[in-house]
């Protein structure tokens, strides 16, 4: 909020004084999910949580391929709350990103969903601190959508069961033996052949151009070995993932509540 005839030191002392803000900036890191989007547009930008569900349903422009499901549509970056501005206008925002990344990047329409799908698996289970990872990731993706004999067109992915199940475990890391064996949850891909129903959160730009431009290789397995690190190790086959996992079960046992359920 400025005054008019205001002198230039009065103006300055205004402008660095954040409680003078009448907008605030809300930002969407890569891998929130639409449940995290939803608090920080209540907790930053003022909305009630009643009128951000409301814009999730109403979600203005988002493309039919979503079914009315705004996960992984909502796209990274920073978005001004201003005044007057409803959270239909800042949903519509990031919708309205995420539709010109994937124009402008020339992903075929008939893609849309199923992209953002694999770039959200990829964001989830890849790591900012190892970004060479992503293309990989990428890969073992579309190897294991291959229905080969050693994985059988499952994809084994932790974050998609985690997704399933629910807003509450939306922190989490690692499911429990009984939440993998669980088949009533549809995003558990170690059960459920192929990808999830839908996105499981939003997408960055280096998995965005993993899925874009996969590497090359024949992985079909990984394992992170170190949850501080985000070290991750690739192998071809399940003897060389049987050996990466006692790594990272050694790790776990050296860094107990990191690992904890």
């Amino acid at each position: 909020n400025m005054a008019k005839q205001m002198s230039s030191a009065s103006a300055l002392s205004v402008l660095v004084d954040s409680a003078n803000r009448v907008d605030e900036q809300i930002t969407v890191g890569p891998g929130l999910t639409k449940w995290q989007v939803k608090d920080q547009l209540v907790s930053v930008g003022g909305f009630s949580a009643a009128e951000v569900e409301q814009a999730f349903a109403a979600a203005p422009g988002l493309p039919a391929e979503a079914q009315g499901n705004v996960e992984g549509w909502l796209c990274t970056g920073s978005y001004l709350a201003a005044p007057g501005q409803s959270a239909q206008d800042v949903v519509a925002e990031m919708i309205s990103r995420s539709v010109k990344r994937l124009e402008d990047n020339k992903v075929p329409r008939a893609q849309w969903q199923t992209f953002l799908t694999k770039a959200s698996i990829v964001q989830r289970e890849g790591s900012d601190l190892q970004k060479q990872d992503y293309a990989k990731i990428a890969r073992v993706i579309e190897n294991r959508l291959v229905d080969n004999p050693q994985t059988v067109g499952l994809l084994n992915m932790d974050s998609t069961v985690l997704y399933g199940l629910g807003e509450a475990a939306k922190s989490r890391r690692i499911p429990t033996a009984a939440e993998v064996e669980d088949a009533s949850n549809p995003y558990n891909t170690y059960i459920h052949k192929g990808l999830p129903p839908s996105p499981i959160g939003a997408v960055g730009d280096y998995a965005f151009d993993a899925v874009h431009k996969p590497d090359r290789g024949n992985w079909l397995y990984f394992v992170t070995v170190d949850l501080n690190t985000g070290e991750t190790l690739f192998a071809d086959t399940q003897e060389e993932q049987t050996a990466n996992t006692k790594k990272f079960e050694q790790w776990c046992k050296n860094n107990a509540p990191a690992c904890q359920k």
